[in-house]
């Protein structure tokens, strides 16, 4: 077996120069681009997860290099809806937890000036779809017909097959859909609420609250 030779090399505690060690593993991930996860996130022999154990320039790599445009980590392996033409996936958005090589601060702020999820990542809705023409409406719809985010969900920002860091090896049949847009993702759906709280045919004071929020939101968009 390896005896661990992997873990060894990515461990801050071994003696090896930071630049070799880098360079190292950029040319193992570009070689082997399909293991790049599994040997991000092996264990050494104390079950330490490799990723937690290498220097930080190493570590912030890493991290770039196994997420999704170099930011998101795909939550599951299935996804939360798939249709024919978009798949829509949870995903944690780790943008905030990565620093640049030339800073030691870990607690970047968001693209709001926002520092609420300092320490963790937040947790995003990634949906991909199969057609360009589709991507370009969701986005532009939203800005050319004003819609608010009180009844539409807003887009935090969007991606494609070209940019960089796309990794088609985290989904399913990735090259049918190129496209994709980033949204907030809620802590529940309404289809787990009605599910889990059993509000059908008994509780017609919250049927009513949330029938309301969805004829708002129609209302709006027509």
């Amino acid at each position: 077996g390896h005896k661990f030779t992997w873990t060894r090399l990515l461990n801050f505690d071994t003696k090896i120069n930071d630049e070799v060690r880098l360079e190292a593993v950029s040319i193992i991930f570009d070689t082997y681009p399909k293991l790049k996860h599994d040997l991000a996130f092996t264990r050494d022999i104390g079950g330490r997860v490799a990723i937690d154990i290498a220097p930080k320039p190493l570590k912030n790599y890493m991290w770039k290099a196994t997420l999704h445009f170099g930011r998101y980590r795909i939550s599951a392996q299935r996804p939360e809806h798939i249709s024919e033409t978009s798949v829509v996936y949870l995903a944690e958005d780790h943008s905030d937890l990565l620093h640049d090589e030339d800073t030691n601060n870990m607690d970047l702020e968001n693209e709001n000036g926002s520092t609420a999820n300092k320490g963790k990542p937040s947790l995003v809705a990634m949906k991909f779809m199969r057609h360009e023409e589709h991507y370009i409406h969701e986005i532009e719809r939203r800005h050319s017909h004003d819609l608010l985010d009180k009844y539409v969900i807003r887009i935090i920002r969007s991606h494609t097959h070209k940019d960089e860091n796309y990794d088609a090896s985290n989904i399913k049949d990735a090259s049918c859909f190129p496209y994709c847009i980033v949204l907030p993702a809620a802590d529940r759906s309404l289809r787990s609420i009605l599910d889990s709280e059993r509000i059908a045919g008994k509780n017609y004071e919250t049927i009513r609250f949330i029938t309301r929020q969805i004829c708002n939101a129609l209302n709006h968009l027509h």
